[in-house]
């Protein structure tokens, strides 16, 4: 996850979930390419999660955020954070859709964060 992040992109009439090097890591971009990480079915897998799981997060994130109502963005924030731990699937994708989505800036009001992402179950650093 240190050296990959997933965007959604639109790619014809449709969004998809495109894996991308992070920060223009050589060994994501190799890890891509080698593991054939944006093959059609594994954008389709990806795109499947976040519209039955990722989604509904975000956007109950954002209506608790303009309700303005701290109870209702630290539990809407909890729930999204449910979807960062070890047992769940997908957690990177859900990492980086979730704060791409929803950034920092828009939850310390709140006084809430996302995780760094050293922090995020999958997200090993490798050393080399």
């Amino acid at each position: 996850m240190s050296h990959i992040i997933f965007r959604r992109m639109k790619l014809g009439n449709a969004m998809t979930v495109y894996a991308r090097p992070r920060n223009g890591s050589v060994i994501g971009n190799e890890t891509i390419v080698v593991c054939g990480m944006n093959r059609n079915e594994m954008r389709e897998l990806r795109e499947d999660h976040y519209q039955e799981t990722v989604h509904e997060k975000i956007v109950a994130l954002r209506e608790a955020i303009k309700g303005n109502s701290g109870s209702a963005v630290e539990q809407a924030h909890k729930n999204a954070c449910a979807l960062l731990q070890a047992r769940c699937s997908f957690v990177a994708l859900s990492f980086d859709l979730l704060t791409q989505a929803i950034d920092d800036a828009d939850l310390s009001p709140f006084n809430l964060a996302w995780p760094l992402l050293e922090n995020v179950p999958t997200a090993a650093v490798i050393h080399s």
